[in-house]
């Protein structure tokens, strides 16, 4: 379940918002069941929203440069397509690693609060 926190944040390419729908649900409804799926899917929500909050800025930086100059849009769009090569990168590489039960930490999302990385009984 922990890496289907972090697959499921594929979901935003076919569904607005899908990259935080997805781990979101399974978090929810299996936090409690398990301290591996709960910190893992913190983590996934960390890391996707702040890739959504850095999108939509960009995206809004994008929309504004558009009415002016080429070369700013440009940045933005190159800035967006280098994002989101980082997003499918990291979330292949934490879907790996919790799929092998590793405690992953994506960069820059905050995650730097390491609790006690035990499992509870019978997981």
């Amino acid at each position: 379940m922990g890496m289907l926190c972090h697959i499921l944040a594929m979901g935003g390419s076919a569904v607005p918002f899908g990259n935080i729908i997805g781990p979101l649900v399974i978090w929810l409804t299996h936090k409690e069941r398990s301290a591996f799926v709960d910190d893992q899917g913190r983590e996934s929500l960390r890391w996707q929203v702040l890739v959504t909050v850095v999108s939509l800025v960009v995206g809004a930086l994008m929309v504004v440069s558009a009415v002016g100059a080429a070369g700013p849009f440009l940045l933005g769009f190159v800035v967006m397509l280098a994002l989101a090569a980082v997003n499918i990168t990291y979330v292949v590489i934490a879907s790996v690693k919790a799929s092998q039960g590793e405690w992953f930490r994506y960069p820059f999302s905050g995650g730097n609060d390491r609790r006690e990385q035990t499992q509870r009984p019978g997981e």
